[in-house]
This record gives C-alpha cells, structure tokens and sequence, in this order.
C-alpha cells in the first residue's frame, strides 16, 4: 500500500484502528471495540484500519507568507528584544501580529514604538479581549494575511532564530502541523520548573495515548501550520465544549481527529529574562488540561 501511495504522490498522514470482531453482536461487539482502543498494543489485531492521506506536493514549490502571532500580556521589558531578534535571524517572508491582551503596562506603547523604528518589519498591533492566549491568539490569526501561522510566546523562552525551523519543515512539506519540543534538546538551567516538567512528561504520555500519535511536548506556546487549518481546530473546539486556555489542546487533538499529520521539531528552551511567568496557577491549569484531555478519551476510544 505504501508503494503505491509513493507512486500516486500520496503518504499516511495518521491512522486509527475499528473494530476488534467483524461481526455486531449486542453488548459484545462494544465491549471489544472499546477495550482494543484503550489497550493500544492490541490494535494489530483489529480487522480494520482508517488511513489518512495528504498530498506530497514538489519541495520547489513556492510557498506563501508566514504570520508570526505574538500574544502579549504586560510583556514591555521583552518588545525591543523581539524586534531586534526578528530583524535579525528571521530569513523569511513574514508579518508579525501583536496581539495586546489588555496589558497594564507600556506593551502596547512600546510596540507601536519599535513599529516605527523597525518600519522596515510589517507589523501590525490589535488589541485582545483579555481572555487568555488562546482568545489572543484566535484574533491574531483571523486578522492575518499570510498563508501560514507560526505561534510565538512574547517571554522569548524559545528564540525567534527557531522559527526558521519550522519555516524549513513547512517548505520541505514534512507535515501539515509542526509542534515544538523543548523536552528533547538540554535546556537551559531554570528555565522550567521541575513540577511543570513532569506535568509536561504527564500530558504528552496522555495526549499520545488518546490520539495515537506520538507527541513529545504538550505545552510548546510554539506552533506552526496552514492558516486555512486553525479553523478545523476550532471547530473542534467549539463542537466538543473544550475549555482551553492555552490553545496547545485544541491543536493537538485537533489535528489527531481530522488526520492532519503532526510532527515535533526540537528547539532550544530558555530561561525567562524578563517579566513573569503567566503560567502561576499550577494546580488550577492542571486539572483544567485533564478535564480536557478526559472529554476527549471518549471521543477517541469510547466514540
């Protein structure tokens, strides 16, 4: 199958197991079906399997402009470093989105300061509704023009010269949704919590578990794809009630439920030199990413 796909220009995006017995017995035929969806390892045994394909478009192919969306939140001591980093190290066609979630302090001043300064960037600022990054974000995108999306967090925790990784993975065609992960490179000494750590190993094992597709950071803020594809995303989200603050959620099972391919690409993680960390409530964002990660383990292994 796979050799005729090559030759049809075509590849397996993401696949999932059906049916444990071939046949619809009452009660039994369920109990199967959902016991081989919770106990992964026995899907070789199922008698039927849903593939997803995507094309495999020509690596010469020219590609659109990329919107960076930047969520801010009282983030003023890290503007003129974002300006003076993406002047330097971004090697792409690109607009940049300042999405000033009802800040405090002079964020909004200074981005429209270093706007001028930097004219030669095509910037734009709009302003959040103070909601949190993932309502940020959303605005962010509607209101861009290019082509594709690529998530970047205002502490500059993962360096905007990064994002020419996943402008590279996105010209060479490697998936439809690039993830960033912090957890595979060393990161830099403090810049994570330990508890946030595990927190992370936790919820990618899980995430990976529902969907089936092997994701080794949950919480990247760093995100890249088609900006045709939030839309799905939050279709998703709106259609399952998800309450995600963050957004990194609704991509994720997002992306596993319509069969778009994800990858994770690793990036260096630094540690915050200015500001403070949105990321406070621990115990509260906790159990608000389980209740989400518990409504979708009925979509995927009990629906």
């Amino acid at each position: 199958m796979d050799t005729i796909l090559k030759l049809s220009n075509f590849e397996i995006s993401s696949s999932r197991f059906f049916y444990a017995i071939p046949l619809k017995i009452k009660f039994i035929t369920f109990f199967f079906n959902i016991f081989f969806r919770i106990f992964t390892f026995l899907n070789n045994f199922s008698f039927s399997q849903i593939v997803f394909l995507r094309k495999r478009e020509k690596l010469n192919k020219k590609i659109g402009k990329f919107s960076i969306i930047i969520p801010c939140k009282n983030e003023e001591e890290n503007i003129s470093l974002i300006f003076k980093e993406i002047s330097e190290n971004i090697k792409f066609d690109c607009e940049i989105i300042f999405i000033n979630d009802q800040s405090t302090d002079q964020t909004s001043y200074l981005i429209k300061k270093f706007m001028k300064m930097y004219n030669q960037i095509q910037a734009t600022l709009i302003d959040g509704p103070g909601e949190g990054k993932s309502r940020a974000v959303n605005i962010g995108i509607e209101m861009s023009s290019g082509e594709y999306c690529i998530i970047l967090d205002a502490d500059l925790t993962v360096k905007v010269n990064d994002l020419n990784l996943f402008y590279n993975a996105v010209k060479n065609n490697l998936a439809d949704v690039i993830n960033g992960s912090r957890l595979v490179l060393k990161m830099e000494e403090g810049s994570m919590p330990y508890s946030n750590y595990l927190g992370n190993i936790f919820f990618s094992k899980l995430i990976s578990w529902i969907t089936n597709v092997e994701i080794s950071d949950s919480l990247c803020g760093s995100k890249c794809f088609k900006k045709e594809l939030w839309y799905k995303f939050e279709e998703y989200r709106k259609q399952n009630k998800i309450n995600d603050l963050w957004g990194d959620f609704s991509i994720l099972f997002g992306s596993a439920y319509y069969g778009f391919k994800l990858i994770d690409i690793p990036i260096r993680y630094f540690r915050r030199e200015h500001g403070q960390t949105k990321m406070n409530r621990r115990i509260y964002y906790f159990f608000n990413m389980l209740g989400i990660c518990l409504k979708n383990i009925i979509n995927f292994k009990f629906l």
